[in-house]
C-alpha cells in the first residue's frame, strides 16, 4: 500500500537526482527541459535543482500525511514541529543569500543626477549591479540595459548614457549613437528623433502620432523603437519588423496619422488557457462542484 502511494515521490526523487548530476547524468534531462518556453531563459540552472526543497514539499504534502495517518494520530505535535524546523532550515539559506544582495540596495543618496523628464536608457560601466544602482536609475526615470537578473537576453537597445558610479558621484558619458527611444530613418538610414509629445506608452501598448508632413518631406521610410524586437508585437498598420534586433515599422506605404503597437504574447495566453482548463478538470475530477451543490442544498431545506 505505502510503496504505491509513494511512487510519485520516488519518481520525483529520481528526476531531481538526474538533474543534480548535470552532465554526469546518464540521461541529460535538462537538455530537453531547456528547449521549453521560459526554461530556455534560465541562467545557472543548477540552483533550481535543490532536492532539499523538493523534500520539504514531499514532507508537507498530502500524500505523506495520508500515508502517515496512523503515526500522526499519536505524534501530531512532533510532526508539526518537524515540518516547521524543516521549512525554517530551507528558508534560512535563501534569506542569508538575499541579505548579501540587498543590504545596500537603497542606501544611495538622491540628487546626484537630475531626474529626466523623458525616459531614456543607460548602461552601467562597472560590474557590480546589485548595490541599488538600478533602483536609483528607476527613480531618475532611466532604464538599465545591462540589468541584474538571471534571465539571459541579448540586449540590442542603445543607451543614452554610460554611467559609472564612484561612491556618491555619478559620471555620465553621452552616447553619440543614441537618437532617442523612438526615431525615424530615411532611405539612406539617416536618423531623426521624434518629439516626446507625439508618443504615449502604457502597459503593453505604444501609441505614436505620425507627422505625415515630416515623413513625406524627408522621405522617412522606417520608424524604430529602441527596445528588443519580439514576434509578439502587433501593429494596427503594417507589419512589425526586426531592425538590428529592435522593433521597427515600415512607413513607405502608411498614410495613417496614428500608429498603435500592442504586445500580444500568444504563448502566455495559450499557457493560461491550458492552466485554466487543467484547474477546471481537477475541480470536476475531485467532485468539488457536487460538494458545493450539496452544501447549498442544506440551506435550501
Amino acid at each position: 500500500m505505502y510503496p504505491k502511494k509513494l511512487l510519485r515521490w520516488y519518481l520525483l526523487y529520481l528526476i531531481f537526482v538526474m538533474l543534480i548530476m548535470g552532465k554526469n547524468s546518464p540521461v541529460d534531462l535538462f537538455w530537453f527541459i531547456h528547449k521549453l518556453p521560459v526554461f530556455a531563459s534560465m541562467d545557472k540552472p543548477a540552483k533550481y535543482f535543490n532536492f532539499f526543497h523538493v523534500f520539504i514539499v514531499a514532507i508537507t504534502g498530502t500524500s505523506v500525511i495520508q500515508v502517515s495517518r496512523g503515526f500522526l494520530r499519536k505524534h501530531v505535535r512532533f510532526y508539526e514541529s518537524a515540518v516547521l524546523v524543516l521549512i525554517t532550515l530551507t528558508a534560512l539559506p535563501l534569506l542569508n543569500q538575499g541579505r548579501h544582495v540587498y543590504k545596500n540596495l537603497f542606501n544611495l543618496t538622491l540628487g546626484a543626477v537630475p531626474r529626466n523628464d523623458v525616459f531614456c536608457q543607460t548602461y552601467l560601466m562597472d560590474q557590480d549591479r546589485t548595490s541599488g544602482k538600478m533602483y536609483y536609475n528607476l527613480l531618475m526615470n532611466m532604464g538599465t540595459i545591462n540589468w541584474y537578473g538571471a534571465i539571459l537576453l541579448k540586449e540590442n537597445a542603445a543607451p543614452r548614457y554610460f554611467l559609472e558610479y564612484k561612491g556618491e558621484e555619478i559620471h555620465a558619458s553621452e552616447n553619440n549613437d543614441y537618437f532617442g527611444e523612438i526615431y525615424f530613418m530615411d532611405e539612406r538610414e539617416g536618423k531623426y528623433g521624434i518629439h516626446p509629445s507625439h508618443v504615449k506608452i502604457t502597459a503593453n501598448k505604444i501609441t505614436i502620432r505620425l507627422p505625415q508632413n515630416q515623413i513625406k518631406e524627408k522621405e522617412l521610410a522606417r520608424l524604430v523603437i529602441n527596445q528588443n524586437y519580439h514576434k509578439s508585437w502587433r501593429s494596427n498598420i503594417g507589419k512589425v519588423q526586426e531592425y538590428n534586433g529592435l522593433i521597427s515599422v515600415d512607413l513607405s506605404r502608411i498614410n495613417e496619422d496614428v500608429l498603435v503597437l500592442k504586445y500580444v504574447p500568444l504563448d502566455f495566453y495559450i499557457g493560461a488557457l491550458i492552466s485554466f482548463l487543467t484547474l477546471l478538470f481537477l475541480l470536476i475530477y475531485s467532485g468539488i462542484f457536487k460538494r458545493i451543490k450539496r452544501f447549498c442544498q442544506l440551506f435550501n431545506r
